[in-house]
């Protein structure tokens, strides 16, 4: 029997789940040689269950779970009023502000029915643009996105604590097309 995978709007009582994956999965996206200490003092401060609640709770942060086994094993965060910061003159953009799946989940098809979910509600809402910011160097993401429409269009920084990241600017334009 295969894994049978769904994606369902994130509810307040989904943010322990939520906040658990991200606490699991903020690291790996990270540059290997963060301090630890400021990997943990970010994930205190913004990836906790009161964040995700915060979040859950706006209709400006859409958030869309994708399960499995009846069980959350990823999920995606849209920011419906973001500007991209490489071409702030591109009016009805979207920032997809987190996209995260489980460690044992990658490779299951959850990570890409959740970018469908974030091109279907930008759609709908008649957006012009996702965008996304990733780090420059997390090449694995890079790519995944790449082969789901986006390429890069400019840089900005990521700002953890004490340390300053170079991330890479993504869009993906034309989303009247996305069926």
């Amino acid at each position: 029997m295969g894994l049978e995978l769904s994606i369902e709007p994130g509810r307040v009582t989904d943010a322990k789940a939520l906040s658990a994956i991200a606490q699991s999965t903020f690291e790996l996206a990270c540059p290997a040689d963060s301090d630890k200490s400021e990997i943990a003092k970010y994930i205190a401060e913004n990836l906790s269950e009161p964040q995700f609640k915060q979040m859950l709770l706006s209709d400006e942060t859409p958030v869309f779970c994708a399960w499995a086994n009846s069980s959350i094993v990823g999920f995606l965060i849209l920011g419906l009023s973001s500007p991209c910061p490489a071409n702030p003159t591109l009016a009805h953009t979207t920032e997809l502000k987190r996209l995260y799946v489980s460690p044992d989940f990658h490779g299951t098809g959850a990570a890409d029915l959740l970018i469908r979910a974030a091109f279907d509600i930008c759609h709908k809402h008649h957006r012009a643009g996702i965008w996304l910011s990733v780090f420059s160097g997390n090449l694995r993401a890079i790519r995944f996105y790449a082969r789901s429409g986006f390429s890069k269009v400019g840089s900005t920084y990521f700002e953890m604590g004490n340390e300053m990241h170079l991330d890479d600017v993504m869009l993906a334009t034309l989303l009247t097309t996305q069926e």
